[in-house]
């Protein structure tokens, strides 16, 4: 499932093993998704995401992949990868934060419209970068 860092449904699937296999969500006979069961298993927005995704015609074992390979193979040179991204994303998540909070005006509100039709926080760092100059 295409969602980042995750490959999963954000449903908790009730009704499943924790070891169950995709193949059980298959009608074996017509080679499509078994509706009933996904709609009582998953939620809406996960079942509307498995919608897309297309069966093959032949049967192939289900096999646990590593998501962050083109070839499905898990490396530590690929896990390296992955945690230096996760840890870029958080620490831009942080700063971003830390933006937000100092741009945030006396009242702890962002993006509050001014009569020039620009939000608080821009107004006040466009004056601020102006006093520069």
């Amino acid at each position: 499932m295409s969602r980042p860092f995750a490959f999963k449904p954000i449903t908790r699937p009730n009704g499943l093993t924790q070891d169950a296999l995709v193949s059980e969500l298959i009608n074996p006979e017509e080679r499509t998704w078994n509706m009933e069961l996904i709609r009582t298993v998953f939620w809406a927005d996960d079942v509307d995401l498995i919608q897309t995704i297309i069966l093959g015609r032949v049967v192939v074992p289900d096999k646990r992949v590593w998501h962050f390979t083109q070839d499905g193979r898990f490396s530590v040179r690929s896990a390296y990868h992955v945690a230096v991204e996760i840890n870029e994303r958080a620490r831009f998540d942080d700063e971003t934060r830390h933006m937000w909070r100092n741009n945030a005006g006396d009242d702890g509100k962002y993006g509050e419209e001014e009569v020039v039709g620009m939000p608080k926080w821009r107004y006040r760092r466009t004056c601020d970068a102006s006093k520069l100059d």
